[in-house]
């Protein structure tokens, strides 16, 4: 076994680090984990406490939450352990278990943003339809689905082997990772991880996106050729930029992150020798900070989210305000509705929409909750 992994991985030079290089390695990953912990967990508190944020979307950023909340309890402390102390401390049953972990909670994460990508096109760019594919229960369906279909699939690939163990602590990454027999076990595994693992969720979810920005703004300049009332123009372009600033940072973040990871173990089966540790060190870096910009990204950025967020900082009582915003928001929709004919009632809720759809995307409403909206879906079906 030792001979044999010391032709796959390169030589554990951890021993030789420096006292600084020590420090500066295990604070950088125990803070990632420290604030991805806490990232998550405010995120699932915050949707928990408010009724009106468990909607379908958000069940989806819970479930994320949940995997990355796992990536910092099981995966990342055993790599800080192994960081400060040079070599992998606990033996090679918590290897398997911290390997397959690495591999199945980072699948399941990444599928879990492609939903929500999938999830958010729906509701914009086919809204018609978004109550017949994402309802709770379907939802809960879809991840679990998920869940059991990443964990099916990582047991397939790697545990269906001779190997006595499928994985095994490489000293660059210092996480456990997938050993295999030979390079073409090694470049199959890679090309289908890399295959599933990144490029399908890259190019769902930047379509996704880019079509939603799209319709968004087609909707908002059909509205302003048309004249809409009460200058919800500057509104509209407040939030499109808004918009656009948020998809923008989902989409490179997501990039940042998964892009060189991919390509770092694509060049690594690839070459004779190895890449140096510094590169491999940023590998284990940029795929545990996905778990860190993720609650940034889907939920800290959302307002009423964030709202609840602080509320548990500052321990305040829970309450419905997320509800009586949106509410409010729309109060003078409802007056204009009770007071004006059918066509000026149309111009207005028309408008209320493109700001409901622009702010939807970043998580500022819960549009399903506006009574206005109900209101122009009632008046466009009659």
């Amino acid at each position: 076994m030792a001979n044999r992994t010391s032709l796959i991985f390169p030589e554990n030079f951890l021993s030789s680090r420096t006292s600084t290089s020590v420090a500066v390695e295990a604070f950088l990953l125990i803070s990632i984990n420290f604030l991805s912990l806490c990232g998550n967990c405010l995120v699932c508190g915050a949707i928990y406490r408010s009724h009106t944020l468990r909607t379908e979307t958000n069940l989806l950023l819970v479930a994320l939450a949940i995997s990355d909340i796992l990536m910092a309890v099981i995966v990342m402390p055993m790599a800080e352990t192994a960081i400060i102390a040079g070599l992998w401390p606990f033996g090679n049953t918590a290897c398997q278990i911290q390997g397959y972990c690495v591999c199945m909670l980072a699948f399941v994460s990444l599928q879990l943003m492609t939903l929500t990508a999938c999830n958010r096109y729906m509701k914009i760019v086919r809204p018609e339809r978004y109550k017949n594919v994402f309802t709770k229960r379907k939802t809960l369906v879809m991840i679990l689905t998920v869940t059991v279909t990443s964990a099916a699939l990582i047991a397939v690939l790697v545990f269906t082997r001779a190997n006595k163990y499928s994985f095994t602590f490489h000293p660059g990454k210092t996480i456990c990772v997938p050993l295999f027999q030979s390079p073409k076990y090694s470049i199959m595994f890679t090309s289908i991880y890399a295959a599933l693992f990144v490029v399908f969720p890259a190019v769902t979810i930047s379509f996704c996106y880019i079509r939603i920005l799209q319709t968004i703004k087609f909707n908002k300049g059909e509205y302003v050729a048309n004249k809409g009332i009460h200058d919800s123009k500057s509104v509209l372009e407040r939030q499109d930029k808004k918009l656009t600033r948020i998809v923008l940072a989902i989409i490179l973040g997501f990039a940042a992150c998964w892009i060189p990871c991919m390509a770092i173990d694509l060049v690594d089966i690839s070459i004779q020798g190895f890449l140096p540790r510094k590169i491999y060190l940023a590998y284990t870096y940029l795929g545990l900070i996905s778990s860190l910009i993720n609650p940034i990204l889907y939920g800290i950025m959302n307002k009423f989210i964030r709202r609840e967020a602080l509320k548990i900082i500052y321990c305040r009582k829970r309450s419905e305000s997320g509800r009586s915003s949106i509410l409010a928001s729309t109060a003078y929709g409802v007056n204009l509705i009770m007071d004006s004919g059918s066509k000026e009632k149309l111009k207005y809720l028309d408008s209320k929409r493109s700001i409901s759809t622009l702010e939807m995307v970043g998580g500022e409403l819960q549009s399903e909750n506006s009574s206005s909206l109900k209101r122009w879906l009632t008046l466009k079906q009659a």
